[in-house]
């Protein structure tokens, strides 16, 4: 850079110092073939290594950087016949490239800014914006060296100086564009862009020589001293480690052909990690980020400035680095031999899955029960807003349907998240090391729904307000949708690359099936009866019997339908569902209890298969025969009496006790006389 270090008057059409037309070419917006993209990062950066003071002709193997004799600098052999452009292909080198031309965008942006003569309230706010990304995610990158890689370096070679006091010098430059970008937006003073233009210079010629130094020495040294191994152990764990922000910077520079086409495929990650890993996290990018950027470069507000004011721009952006910092898993990789338990089971499976089917993902039930829990719960917050839109406070008959409802979501839930964790997650484990964080995530669900959740929902009264429910269902809801989101990109791929499609039906089979499936109502409902019965059952080589009879689909869609999409209908809209009533929660709850009494004496009387009534004693058969027109009497019983007090009900919906009434009278008229006085008993309970 020329030492001429004066400001450029505001309105001026001449470029910065330093400031080429052909930088100017390559920062631009327009969109490119990926691979040219590709050559023009790394063309860039090479330009710019050519006019810095760095070493030119840095010798890796001098003994100086040696520590041990144990660790000689004899790598580069392995590494020029294991990749011969590992200069220009390796992670240290794309994060140099990266970080350029991030700084040279905004660089482009700010001087169309100062070209229009004016700097507008909205231009500030989306320079904060854009800068607390990018401040973010570099810093993130430096801590995670900090802590990770460079002690790693260090166990093996001295760390060049140069390099640290490169990297100091960056973050100073940081601090004081970042005090600049605060004065801009706290005083709203042009002079302090003025001042933004002026040091914008100085931390990209920081960020010149650190990257110079890093590519010329740094990467020379490490690739001297660590094998190819080596390095791929510790690029996967860097990459775990990235922030969301570096990785959609990262694609977004790539480009996205080249990021999915080449280094995916060098890396060993399978397709799906597009769809399910690094997608969000680029689009996040472009809609936090390259937006503000855009913005400045055409003088057209942002579409976040119009949704919003100026100073909710800041704060969104803020928000969505957060949703997805929780992230530790951006670059999860189902083929990494840390899962791997046996060589006799290697992750091999994906390919015969994908010519089954080529979204094979999405298109497994388990991914369709998650979808559908994801739906339900999203659908219940749309509900408490709405009820809280009514009135601050909840009448009786919402909290008796928030209630069913709710007994209804939890049993399922939990009954799903303990058949992940007692059945199937075993039989994986068999083959591979299934992970912690999804563990983890099981058992935090249970607890979520049975811990607070659970309380505030069942000692809910009439009258109470309904405001901390709405904020607890917004953490539960956050919650759900983070593991399950998390569970959908790592769960499948790593089952469907140790699995077959044959070995996953037969565990159905024999294992999953005969305990029953959760859930299986809430998934034909949110997938939709029509669509499930034609594609989804289709699909699995079933038919209208198991539809009927054979797996009682049918009768788990009603079931639902009663329990809880009625529920939820109702809340939503305000209209109170048909029936309901405590006095109906009561009586289903009785008709449970009865229908469990049947199940268990039928199952007494037909022990495996084969005892029946004629091959009782006379007396055994004779309790036997009462007991059990007893019970089938029971759930006639119950079915009048509720009708008649049900009728009532629907009548005079705020008089219950009226209803209740009913259904004593209704209840008494029958003359009841049972020889089996628990039964009984259990009726009038």
């Amino acid at each position: 850079h020329k030492s001429s270090n004066r400001y450029t008057p505001l309105g001026s059409r001449a470029p910065f110092e330093g400031y080429s037309t052909t930088m100017q070419r390559r920062a631009s917006f327009s969109k490119s073939k990926s691979r040219s993209s590709i050559a023009r990062l790394r063309g860039s950066l090479e330009d710019r290594s050519k006019s810095t003071d760095a070493i030119s002709m840095f010798n890796s193997t001098d003994k100086k950087y040696q520590k041990h004799d144990e660790f000689p600098p004899d790598q580069l052999a392995v590494w020029d016949e294991f990749r011969p452009d590992f200069i220009i292909n390796n992670n240290m080198y794309m994060y140099a490239n990266t970080h350029l031309h991030e700084i040279t965008s905004m660089k482009r942006a700010l001087q169309k800014v100062q070209e229009r003569g004016d700097v507008p309230s909205w231009a500030c706010f989306s320079i904060k914006a854009w800068w607390e990304g990018h401040s973010e995610w570099v810093r993130d990158l430096f801590a995670v060296n900090r802590d990770f890689l460079i002690p790693k370096m260090e166990e093996r070679f001295h760390y060049p100086e140069e390099s640290t006091e490169a990297q100091k010098k960056l973050l100073e430059n940081m601090a004081t564009v970042t005090a600049i970008i605060d004065n801009l937006i706290e005083y709203g003073d042009p002079s302090e862009f003025y001042n933004l233009l002026y040091e914008w210079s100085s931390y990209e010629s920081s960020v010149i020589r650190y990257n110079t130094l890093n590519n010329n020495m740094v990467t020379m040294l490490y690739h001297a001293y660590f094998s190819p191994k080596d390095i791929t152990d510790h690029n996967r764990t860097i990459l775990w480690k990235a922030s969301s922000g570096y990785v959609g910077s990262l694609i977004h520079y790539l480009g996205v052909d080249a990021f999915r086409h080449d280094m995916l495929v060098r890396e060993k990650f399978p397709p799906q990690c597009w769809e399910f890993s690094f997608k969000a996290h680029y689009e996040a990018y472009v809609n936090h980020t390259v937006i503000h950027v855009n913005a400045l470069l055409s003088g057209t507000p942002s579409k976040l400035s119009m949704d919003s004011n100026n100073e909710n721009i800041v704060e969104r952006c803020r928000r969505m680095r957060n949703e997805l910092s929780w992230d530790n898993y951006i670059f999860f990789n189902p083929y990494d031999p840390m899962y791997q338990i046996h060589a006799e089971f290697p992750p091999n499976k994906l390919k015969e899955w994908q010519e089954d089917f080529v979204d094979h993902t999405k298109s497994s039930s388990r991914y369709l029960l998650n979808m559908s829990l994801r739906t339900e719960v999203k659908d219940m917050m749309r509900a408490l807003i709405k009820m809280k839109k009514r009135s601050l406070t909840v009448d009786a008959w919402e909290v008796s349907s928030l209630q069913s409802w709710f007994v209804a979501h939890r049993k399922w839930i939990t009954e799903s998240c303990n058949l992940a964790l007692e059945i199937i997650i075993p039989l994986f484990e068999t083959r591979f090391h299934y992970p912690t964080v999804l563990k983890d995530g099981f058992s935090e669900q249970i607890n979520l729904l049975n811990s607070t959740l659970s309380d505030t929902i069942m000692d809910l009264k009439a009258d109470d307000t309904i405001g901390h429910l709405v904020e607890i269902w917004t953490d539960y809801e956050a919650s759900v949708t983070n593991f399950f989101d998390l569970y959908d990109r790592m769960h499948f791929l790593l089952v469907h690359a140790y699995f077959s499609r044959d070995e996953i039906a037969e565990h159905f089979r024999l294992h999953i099936a005969p305990k029953g499936l959760p859930g299986l109502g809430s998934c034909i409902y949110h997938v939709g009866k029509d669509k499930f019965r034609h594609e989804v059952m289709k699909r699995e080589q079933l038919d209208d019997f198991h539809w009927r009879n054979g797996l009682n689909f049918e009768s788990e869609y009603m079931t639902y339908v009663k329990e809880a999409a009625e529920h939820i209908t109702a809340l939503e809209s305000g209209i109170p569902p048909k029936g309901n009533s405590g006095l109906q929660k009561i009586l289903k709850i009785t008709m449970d209890n009865l229908t469990a009494e049947l199940s268990i004496h039928s199952s007494s009387c037909d022990e495996n298969s084969n005892v029946s009534l004629d091959k009782l004693a006379p007396e055994e058969e004779e309790q036997a025969m009462v007991k059990s027109n007893a019970l089938f009497s029971a759930k006639n019983i119950i079915r009048i009496a509720s009708s008649s007090s049900l009728a009532s009900l629907s009548r005079r919906p705020r008089q219950p006790s009226i209803a209740v009434s009913d259904f004593f009278s209704s209840f008494n008229s029958l003359n009841l006389d049972f020889s089996d006085e628990t039964v009984a008993g259990s009726i009038r309970d």
